[in-house]
């Protein structure tokens, strides 16, 4: 698969199966610990942002989300091995090129939400390495697919996805509220926007750092 080729839809008898699959690992293995799904629109355009830790946020924040179905962004180079491409393309991911504005990305995430898809979005762009889980600037491509019409922005936190034997947390948030700013110009609207997302997810990883606090720096 080229960068530019988008994939099909998500394959509803993969996506079972794989969630079958993973429920061993994720509930048992991983001692996965979900709250605030009620938060979670069960239909319509959703925009899911959150922090992003490990190489596991993705299938975490998908087996969490279920029984919707998320789509995401994966950087394009792990697509270069046809089969996996394959496979993760019929599990809702899409290849996007990190080093430059995305256009064909960013117009398959706008149709996706414009068909009513949940849509996951890392702000951050890349993983974050800070052992407290300190959050990178939020980059302002999730900020304009917001105001995509009738999205609901909902944040979402994963933590603990880097120990071995967890528990690790997912935990989803109330609709960020950025209706208000429809009418600020579009640069400093996407700014702003953006902005809360990453106060309202960052107040979800201190409540988990409440409940499972970092590790001091070795």
């Amino acid at each position: 698969m080229t960068p530019h080729k988008l994939p099909t839809r998500i394959n509803p008898l993969m996506w079972t199966i794989g969630r079958i699959i993973t429920i061993p690992f994720f509930r048992l293995g991983m001692r996965l610990r979900i709250t605030g799904l009620e938060h979670l629109p069960k239909d319509g355009a959703v925009l899911v942002v959150s922090n992003h830790l490990s190489f596991l946020d993705p299938p975490l924040i998908g087996y969490a989300a279920s029984p919707r179905k998320i789509y995401f962004m994966a950087k394009h180079v792990i697509f270069r091995f046809p089969p996996f491409g394959w496979l993760i393309s019929r599990l809702g991911a899409f290849p996007v090129i990190r080093e430059k504005a995305d256009r064909n990305a960013i117009r398959y995430a706008k149709g996706l939400l414009d068909a009513g898809e949940c849509l996951v979005m890392f702000p951050e762009g890349t993983r974050g390495t800070a052992p407290d889980g300190s959050m990178l600037p939020g980059l302002p491509g999730a900020g304009m697919l917001a105001f995509e019409p009738v999205v609901t922005v909902i944040p979402a936190a994963v933590w603990d996805a880097r120990r071995v034997f967890g528990p690790v947390y997912v935990r989803f948030g109330p609709p960020v509220y950025i209706l208000d700013l429809e009418r600020v110009p579009r640069n400093r609207r996407n700014q702003m926007s953006i902005a809360r997302m990453m106060v309202a997810v960052e107040g979800l990883l201190d409540e988990l750092r409440q409940i499972s606090p970092p590790k001091p720096a070795q």
